[in-house]
């Protein structure tokens, strides 16, 4: 347990380092680093949702709660102006229609 929560930490420094990465070059104008960084920032973000939903059964937290505080944290544009994205959608069709 104690592996995963310095995993868990050690993405979380990542994960911000890359968000300050992504300001820098995108005050600079720079659309292919900010695209890179946030290509790498995606992937740290899935590998440390993967361990805190592992993690949570381990907390009282429930994990949307856990995935809505990552959200706000690292995509607060996306949490305060969500843009429909079709992928999803279509992901989510099969729950939603009876």
């Amino acid at each position: 347990m104690k592996s995963d929560l310095i995993q868990i930490q050690e993405l979380l420094e990542e994960i911000s380092q890359l968000d300050n990465l992504v300001n820098m070059h995108d005050a600079a104008n720079d659309r292919l680093m900010v695209k890179q960084y946030e290509a790498r920032k995606r992937k740290f973000f899935d590998e440390l949702v993967k361990h805190l939903l592992a993690y949570s059964p381990a907390t009282e937290m429930p994990p949307a709660l856990i995935l809505e505080k990552l959200l706000h944290r690292f995509y607060p544009k996306a949490h305060k102006n969500p843009t429909p994205q079709p992928a999803l959608d279509e992901v989510l069709r099969p729950f939603v229609t009876a």
